[in-house]
């Protein structure tokens, strides 16, 4: 047989209306829930798209976060053994200063030793010199009291 072609006015299904206009609105709401199921299709891609993008981006996070941890721990090290190379420069510059103020105080207590000696060594000339002076000084004396004798008996004898 020959299929009969349904027209708008042929006689309606259980529902009331033609099959032709079911069948259009089938089509229609199988279009629409196609045409549904692409923008759900498309937004699930698009959020398939941005969880990878924020996964990518995470994973970028961490290896910075590693990244400057380490350099954070790279510069705890450098810090610490700065810490011990200062403790040691300061201890080294202690003990050289020590060593140095040891020596002033030895350097100064030969000056003071060496202004002792030299008072000494004056004092010692200053009464030689003063010994010395008196001793001229008596012996011109009694050079004097010759000198006045002899003229004094030169002239009993003249």
């Amino acid at each position: 047989g020959k299929q009969k072609m349904f027209k708008p006015t042929d006689k309606p299904d259980e529902s009331g209306g033609s099959v032709p206009r079911k069948m259009d609105e089938y089509q229609q709401a199988i279009q629409a829930a196609f045409t549904d199921l692409e923008r759900t299709k498309t937004a699930s891609e698009l959020q398939a798209k941005r969880v990878t993008e924020l996964e990518l981006h995470l994973t970028r996070s961490r290896v910075a976060q590693r990244q400057a941890e380490e350099e954070i721990q790279r510069l705890q090290k450098v810090v610490e053994e700065n810490k011990k190379q200062t403790q040691a420069q300061d201890q080294d510059w202690g003990t050289q200063k020590r060593l140095l103020e040891q020596r002033l105080k030895i350097s100064q207590e030969q000056i003071s030793d060496r202004d002792k000696e030299l008072e000494s060594v004056r004092f010692q000339l200053s009464s030689l010199q003063q010994r010395q002076a008196h001793k001229a000084s008596e012996e011109v004396n009694i050079l004097q009291e010759k000198v006045a004798r002899a003229e004094k008996l030169a002239k009993e004898n003249m």
